[in-house]
C-alpha cells in the first residue's frame, strides 16, 4: 500500500515537472516568435525609410544632376501628397463663376484683376499729366501757341480836312460815325507765354473825311485814302484773366503802310496835291484788345488800334500848325488756335 502511494507521487511529480518544462519551452518559443516579428517589422520599416530616403532628392549633394531629379520616380508619399510641389496632377486655379472674360471686362483686365499685357503696354506709352506743375510751367506751357485769324470793322481818319484833330469828344464821335470806312485784315499770332505774344499781319482800310466847316480855305473839300498796312505787334496780356475764358491785352509795335490818296474840291473835281511825298510811310500801332474763348481752339475778340504816323499829307493837306495825321480802326477778330 505504501509502495503504491510512493509510485503515484513519483509519477505525479514527474508529470508536473514535465509540464513546467514544456510550459517554459513554449514560453521561450513565443518570446522568440515575438522577437522575430518585431525584428521583421523594424527591419521592414528601416528598409522602407532607407528606400524613401534614397529615392528622395538630395539637394545638398552636388553630384545629383538636374535631369536625375527631373526624371526620378516619385514616392508613394509624394504621389499622395496634395502639395502643388509633389502633386502629380496640376491643380486648377479657382475661378469665380460670376467673373467675366477678358473681352467683356472693361479696360482689358484679366480674371484675377490685373491689367492685360496689351493694356499695360498702352498705359506705359500714354503720357500722364503731372500731379503738380510749377508756376513757370503754367506760364510757359501755353496750349495752342499759334493763332490764325481774320478781322473786320470800321476805319477812321484824324486829319486836317474835317478839323477832326481839334474837335471836342462829342463832335469827334459824331463826325467819325458819319465818315467811317471799311477795314479788314488777316493776321497770325504766336504766344511765347501766357502773358506775352507777338502778332504779324496785314490790314486794308478805306479812310475818308469831309470839310463841312466854312471857316478855312478847304471848305467843301473831301478826301479818300486806301491804305494797305503791314505790321508787327507785341502783346502784353492781363495775368489775372489767365484761368478764365476772357482775355485782355495791350499792344504796340511797328508797321509800314502804302496809301493811295484822292482829294476832291467843292465841285467834286479831283484835286492834285502839289507837294511831293512818298506813298510808303512808317507807323506805330498802339491799342487795346479783348477776347473770349468760344472753345479750346476758337476765339472771338475786339480790338481798338490807333496808328501814329510821321506824315502830314494823309488827307492831301499839309497844315504846319497842326500835328501829324493819324488813323485808327475798330475791328472784330475771329481766330483759330493750333
Amino acid at each position: 500500500m505504501l509502495l503504491n502511494l510512493k509510485c503515484f507521487l513519483s509519477v505525479s511529480l514527474i508529470l508536473v515537472l514535465s509540464g513546467i518544462v514544456n510550459a517554459e519551452s513554449n514560453f521561450h518559443n513565443v518570446v522568440n516568435d515575438q522577437n522575430e516579428v518585431s525584428f521583421s517589422l523594424n527591419s521592414e520599416l528601416k528598409l522602407s525609410e532607407f528606400l524613401a530616403f534614397s529615392n528622395y532628392p538630395n539637394y545638398n549633394n552636388g553630384n545629383d544632376g538636374f535631369f536625375k531629379r527631373l526624371f526620378r520616380k516619385k514616392t508613394v508619399a509624394e504621389q499622395n501628397s496634395k502639395s502643388p510641389t509633389h502633386a502629380s496632377t496640376k491643380q486648377s486655379a479657382f475661378k469665380n463663376p460670376k467673373a467675366k472674360s477678358n473681352s467683356s471686362i472693361p479696360g482689358g483686365y484679366t480674371e484675377n484683376g490685373s491689367p492685360s499685357s496689351t493694356e499695360n503696354q498702352g498705359v506705359q506709352n500714354t503720357p500722364k499729366e503731372p500731379l503738380a506743375t510749377s508756376r513757370r510751367d503754367r506760364v510757359v506751357n501755353v496750349p495752342n501757341k499759334w493763332e490764325l485769324g481774320l478781322s473786320i470793322g470800321s476805319s477812321h481818319a484824324v486829319a486836317d480836312i474835317g478839323d477832326s484833330k481839334e474837335m471836342a469828344f462829342g463832335d469827334f464821335v459824331s463826325y467819325q460815325f458819319s465818315n467811317l470806312g471799311l477795314n479788314f485784315g488777316i493776321y497770325t499770332k504766336y504766344k511765347f507765354t501766357s502773358y506775352f505774344a507777338a502778332s504779324f499781319g496785314m490790314d486794308y482800310g478805306s479812310y475818308k473825311g469831309v470839310q463841312s466847316v466854312v471857316a478855312n480855305n478847304y471848305s467843301g473839300y473831301r478826301f479818300e485814302n486806301d491804305v494797305f498796312e503791314f505790321f508787327g505787334k507785341t502783346e502784353l496780356h492781363a495775368p489775372f484773366l489767365k484761368n478764365t475764358i476772357a482775355d485782355a491785352y495791350l499792344f504796340t509795335g511797328i508797321g509800314v503802310f502804302f496809301n493811295d490818296l484822292r482829294v476832291y474840291d467843292e465841285f467834286n473835281r479831283r484835286y492834285r496835291v502839289e507837294i511831293e511825298y512818298s506813298q510808303i510811310q512808317p507807323t506805330i500801332p498802339v491799342g487795346i484788345g479783348f477776347g473770349f474763348k468760344l472753345n479750346d481752339k476758337v476765339r472771338l475778340g475786339y480790338e481798338l488800334g490807333y496808328r501814329y504816323t510821321f506824315f502830314n499829307l494823309f488827307d492831301g493837306v499839309q497844315d504846319v500848325s497842326t500835328k501829324y495825321d493819324k488813323y485808327f480802326s475798330n475791328a472784330l477778330k475771329l481766330s483759330v488756335g493750333f
